[in-house]
């Protein structure tokens, strides 16, 4: 059990994208402050390098503005510690 990891993140983010473009594609945040959310879940490979999933969860929570579209990410990282 020692060598995996495992990481929950709640925080703020601030972005300069659309808030309220109604003739645009791109995603509607709706405020410029927005809540972070994330996990991530690794194994320590050696001294040296990690492989982690991660998933992020950007969004308003409802709480201002209109729109709260929000953006979801997910992958995977490797990581080198020197």
């Amino acid at each position: 059990m020692e060598k995996l990891l495992f990481g929950i993140f709640l925080g703020a983010s601030i972005h300069n994208g659309n808030i309220d473009n109604k003739n645009s594609s791109k995603r509607k945040l709706g405020t410029r402050l927005l809540f972070r959310e994330a996990i991530n879940i690794g194994y320590y490979i050696n001294q040296n390098y990690t492989i982690s999933f991660l998933a992020n969860h950007y969004s308003n929570g409802g709480l201002g503005g209109i729109y709260n579209q929000g953006v979801s990410n997910i992958g995977f990282r490797l990581s080198y510690y020197f």
